[in-house]
């Protein structure tokens, strides 16, 4: 048996999880049976899954931040959802680049300006399975303890070369920001992009 072979049998005899490559921390959100991709969906295809929402901006210029937000949940999980482009004119086929997921009324301002979510969900959930009201010890043990600590934020960021079609090569690059209060998410900020 060759040297590698064995070693990823004892690697897995071990009962250890085995994987070539570390994972992006985020790729999508699903938003009951809807997946949000950070990358690929945009405001209009967003819009036809998920309900009409009017476009907000924050910033000017260059700063700005283009995006539409949905108010989901029963009482007791509540959530605020916004989907964000970089872009200053946010049309509907601008591609989504951060999805953030909020406790409702934790953001002060925000709830006020969003829409009904059309569709029946729970908390929108990560691909890796991060959703609001997880304690640190539950996010470390999906997402490793690599995460870089700030202030009462966690944040998980991972950046890649991979060559590309339209350009050579080019960034591939995903980044989880989760915020802590009385020992619990209670924001998840995911955000995808690539750059040549």
């Amino acid at each position: 048996m060759r040297s590698e072979a064995l070693l990823v049998a004892f690697v897995l005899a071990s009962g250890a999880r085995w994987s070539p490559m570390p994972l992006f921390p985020f790729e999508f959100v699903t938003v009951g049976s809807y997946r949000v991709y950070g990358d690929s969906t945009n405001f209009g295809e967003a819009r036809k899954l998920l309900g009409s929402a009017g476009l907000q901006r924050v910033g000017h210029g260059h700063d700005a931040v283009s995006f539409i937000c949905y108010l989901g949940g029963d009482a007791k999980e509540a959530f605020t959802l916004a989907l964000e482009t970089d872009d200053e004119m946010g049309g509907p086929e601008q591609s989504i680049l951060r999805v953030r997921v909020v406790r409702r009324g934790y953001e002060a301002g925000l709830d006020r300006r969003c829409s009904p979510l059309r569709v029946r969900a729970k908390l929108p959930t990560t691909d890796r399975g991060i959703r609001l009201g997880m304690t640190r010890q539950e996010i470390e043990k999906i997402l490793g303890r690599g995460g870089r600590d700030s202030s009462g934020v966690l944040i998980y960021e991972r950046t890649e070369t991979r060559k590309g079609s339209t350009c050579p090569s080019y960034d591939a690059t995903s980044r989880l920001a989760l915020q802590f209060a009385e020992g619990r998410v209670v924001a998840l900020s995911g955000y995808r992009g690539n750059f040549c």
